[in-house]
């Protein structure tokens, strides 16, 4: 039997097919999965792991990040099988970047809260999530997992604030990348200035170059959020707002940093439901600032156009798995990414089958096309980039044809199927969707089942018929249903 999991960019969670991070042996029996898979939000918190929703899991239609996960999970039933595992992203990681006049100044810090999107079974059993220390993997919790259907917790009310469902402001495609836009800091009364703000924002966006030819598979949502005041907090100017999302500004040298609550991450996911691949908050403020993590960005309003080309770059985080390529800032030489390489050498690139056989590599500043330029994910030397000048390095350039085609990525691989459970292996994808060539080119492709590439520390490519299910593999014969 080959089940193929059709997997492209970082926005759904994991499938769970999962690292044994202590506890359960490589003999144990296979388990046998149900069919039907959960969507849960999990929230970290210094106090432990607490389950904040539950829902009955997404189609399939995005996968796993291209970058190295940071944490892992395993899900083991009451009898100790274990029957999940996997990595995601640390959702505790938040990226904040504004503009400077026209520089796009970042900074990367940490919360000590996140919300994990994870994909499970309906399995009774307890879940646990462990982070990668130099000293090997470290437990941050554990919780209890009951997969009743339907469990939310509405932390700051929520239904009466919402003002009517969802419009639909660009986009008409029923397979498609979803981005949901929320107000935060818009009163009853400036709702009309919220559907302007994000008209401009998002048709700015749209308008970008590379994902201007995606437009017919992007469909882009605006919820009516009540704020009972103006504005978002500000601790810098004793400014104190009751607003819908508890946006705030940092403090000091973070003051551009802007985030919300625990409890308003919460809200933002329930309203925007288990559908909304990428989930905005536009913030009713004239200061420029912003923050990320994973698919969940926030902006300030006052960005004007330019604030599309900002909402482009954070697209890049959060749905093509892309690196900032600043030469500037915390050098990061352990990052993986689809746009970054650790050597300029040809047989090493990623992209290699983009760079001409007369280029030279490394490239020198100047040569036109792609190649592999010096200088990266913060780091002035020893990390090359694809091009000189590209979106995820500046603003003022679109996204190089390396970035570019993960976008393609993503969106050929839109509603694939996951793993039916049926003991049938889903259809493979067409060549167009998922052609052959992205087998071993640096850039893991689960749609293909078997690419070397995703061979990593949450799927290593010795789980393979270790005893335990891992559909992360594609083609893991311990998947096969039990007799």
């Amino acid at each position: 039997m080959r089940l193929r999991v059709h997997l492209a960019g970082p926005l759904a969670a994991p499938i769970a097919g999962l690292v044994c991070l202590g506890g359960c042996a490589p003999d144990s029996a296979p388990a046998v999965l149900p069919d039907q898979r959960l969507q849960v939000d999990v929230m970290i918190e210094p106090s432990g792991l607490r389950v904040v929703s539950i829902a009955d899991g997404p189609s399939g239609t995005l996968g796993t990040p291209r970058s190295e996960g940071a944490l892992g999970y395993v899900l083991e039933a009451h009898d100790g099988t274990v029957v999940a595992r996997g990595g995601a992203d640390d959702p505790r990681v938040w990226r904040s970047e504004w503009l400077d006049g026209v520089e796009l100044v970042t900074e990367h810090s940490a919360a000590d809260f996140g919300l994990c999107k994870l994909n499970l079974p309906t399995v009774d059993g307890v879940l646990v999530l462990s982070e990668q220390t130099a000293e090997g993997p470290r437990e941050i919790g554990r919780v209890d997992f009951q997969p009743g259907l339907g469990k939310r917790e509405s932390p700051l009310g929520g239904a009466a604030d919402v003002l009517g469902p969802p419009v639909r402001i660009a986009g008409n495609a029923e397979v498609a990348l979803d981005i949901m836009v929320m107000s935060e800091g818009y009163t009853s009364g400036e709702m009309a200035k919220f559907a302007s703000d994000a008209d401009t924002l998002m048709k700015a966006f749209l308008s970008q170059p590379a994902v201007a030819g995606h437009q017919k598979k992007i469909n882009v949502w605006r919820l009516d959020v009540l704020s009972r005041e103006t504005g978002v907090d500000d601790p810098d100017a004793d400014v104190k707002v009751d607003t819908a999302f508890d946006v705030s500004f940092g403090k000091g040298d973070f003051h551009r940093r802007v985030t919300s609550t625990p409890k308003g991450v919460e809200l933002a996911r329930s309203l925007a439901g288990p559908t909304a691949d990428v989930i905005v908050l536009l913030v009713n403020h004239v200061a420029h600032g912003g923050s990320g993590s994973g698919n969940f960005i926030v902006t300030t309003a006052n960005q004007g156009t330019l604030g599309g080309t900002v909402l482009a770059h954070e697209f890049g985080h959060a749905v093509m798995g892309l690196a900032d390529e600043y030469d500037i800032g915390s050098c990061d030489k352990k990052k993986k990414a689809p746009n970054i390489s650790k050597s300029p050498d040809r047989d090493e690139l990623p992209w290699a089958d983009l760079v001409a056989p007369s280029t030279p590599l490394p490239t020198p500043l100047g040569t036109p096309g792609v190649g592999a330029f010096e200088g990266g994910s913060y780091c002035q030397s020893g990390i090359w980039r694809p091009v000189e000048r590209c979106l995820m390095r500046q603003l003022d350039a679109p996204f190089c044809p390396v970035c570019a085609r993960e976008l393609d990525r993503v969106i050929a691989q839109l509603g694939q199927p996951a793993p039916s459970g049926d003991g049938e292996a889903s259809p493979a994808p067409p060549e167009t969707a998922c052609p052959v060539e992205w087998r071993g080119d640096g850039v893991c492709d689960a749609c293909l089942g078997d690419d070397p590439d995703c061979d990593g520390p949450y799927c290593p490519v010795a789980w393979y018929a270790d005893g335990i299910c891992d559909w992360c593999l594609g083609d893991d014969p311990d998947c096969a249903a039990a007799p």
